[in-house]
């Protein structure tokens, strides 16, 4: 019986400590809406889609109004009244924008993938888009770089918005990184496919600027941008190589005539070759925090000890 009782206690405790632990806050908040999420704040800038552990679930608007975009609304659609398939838009993993009966949005879950489809009417029914030139159901063309486009009308129009959305774009959101002492970001007005003839079978090519979030130099933009070219491979049980190469400005201000190797880097502007997930993206089961594991185990270890007694 004092067994049984120690255990109680323990389980007693370990909910304190984890629901404690889990209310800390961070006391800095950048400008923006603040949401509650598995026990901590999800911070959003103004315009922008939540990340991270909660990407796709949240968006701040214009007027600091924080939008659920699983509910009914206009979140998933990024505030926008007019939606289509191809437009970007806020969802979690597995989920698609979906236009209600009142005419708004919500993220609706996608029960279909979108690269088994071969019906144009369901491919965007389903939230999917259908690519009449090669007869394609695919995901908002998130497994396309601008590399897509082969001609510069084509390119400039970015109808699919691959600079924004597409391979290579994940900087595009504005998040700020640090390096070499620096601490800049992409403006993601930037981020667009752009036409380089200068660069034979690979023209349309994804074109971002980067700077540093806080200040000039004697009144000049301290600033860098970039283009890149990618070369992408099979889609094979959801993995793909990719591999880029990148043509850097002189830049201005600080980044005048030398741009630091590191900030090329962190931005993606210096080459390289990494892997992606790509198809359909996994869906994340919700709602399994680490209070939820803390307490599933003290259970346990209760009924394992009251059947020993």
């Amino acid at each position: 019986m004092k067994r049984f009782v120690f255990l109680l206690m323990f389980v007693f405790i370990s909910f304190v400590f984890v629901s404690a632990a889990s209310s800390i806050e961070t006391e800095f908040i950048i400008s923006g809406c603040n949401f509650p999420f598995e026990g901590e704040t999800v911070s959003v800038g103004v315009g922008q889609c939540s990340s991270g552990e909660a990407a796709g679930y949240f968006y701040c608007g214009e007027d600091k109004i924080g939008l659920e975009t699983t509910e009914e609304g206009l979140g998933c659609a990024m505030g926008a009244e007019d939606f289509s398939p191809g437009d970007s838009y806020c969802c979690p993993s597995g989920s698609f924008c979906n236009e209600t009966s009142s005419g708004e949005f919500e993220c609706s879950r996608r029960f279909d993938n979108c690269v088994n489809q071969d019906d144009e009417g369901y491919c965007n029914a389903i939230g999917c888009l259908w690519i009449d030139e090669i007869d394609t159901c695919v995901d908002g063309m998130r497994d396309y770089a601008c590399g897509y486009y082969n001609t510069s009308e084509d390119c400039s129009e970015d109808k699919y918005k691959l600079g924004v959305i597409g391979v290579g774009t994940e900087l595009c959101s504005g998040e700020p990184v640090e390096c070499a002492g620096f601490t800049i970001q992409v403006d993601p007005s930037s981020c667009r496919c752009e036409w380089h003839p200068e660069f034979p079978g690979q023209e349309c090519q994804t074109e971002l600027t980067a700077s540093q979030k806080f200040g000039t130099t004697f009144g000049t933009l301290d600033a860098f941008s970039c283009t890149n070219s990618y070369s992408l491979g099979e889609c094979t049980d959801g993995d793909q190589d990719v591999v880029w190469l990148s043509s850097s400005s002189d830049g201005s201000g600080v980044f005048s005539g030398s741009i630091p190797e590191e900030c090329l880097t962190a931005v993606g502007c210096n080459g390289g070759e990494s892997s992606r997930r790509c198809g359909e993206e996994l869906i994340k089961v919700p709602g399994f925090s680490s209070f939820s594991f803390i307490l599933a185990l003290s259970i346990i270890f209760l009924f394992y000890f009251s059947k020993r007694e």
